[in-house]
């Protein structure tokens, strides 16, 4: 009687969550395997911090730098 009852839409939502996950790692490790050897262990060191960081803080991290670049020429303006 207590238990949870999962709807179609949940499943689906969950589908279509694990494939993009599937996907995005696809991705990532056909990125990583064209990395040069010299460069992948300051990758694994980048991926464990960002491992280590709360998902709000990297969320932020990420906006600020998307305003940092769109607003390039408008910061250096600013900066003289």
């Amino acid at each position: 009687m207590g238990r949870l009852r999962t709807t179609h839409t949940d499943t689906k939502k969950k589908s279509a969550s694990a494939l993009f996950l599937f996907n995005s790692k696809f991705r990532i490790s056909k990125i990583i395997n064209k990395v040069p050897d010299k460069i992948l262990e300051d990758v694994l060191d980048f991926v464990k911090e960002l491992q280590e960081q709360p998902s709000n803080k990297i969320k932020l991290a990420n906006n600020l730098r998307q305003i940092l670049s769109e607003d390039k020429e408008l910061l250096e303006k600013l900066a003289k």
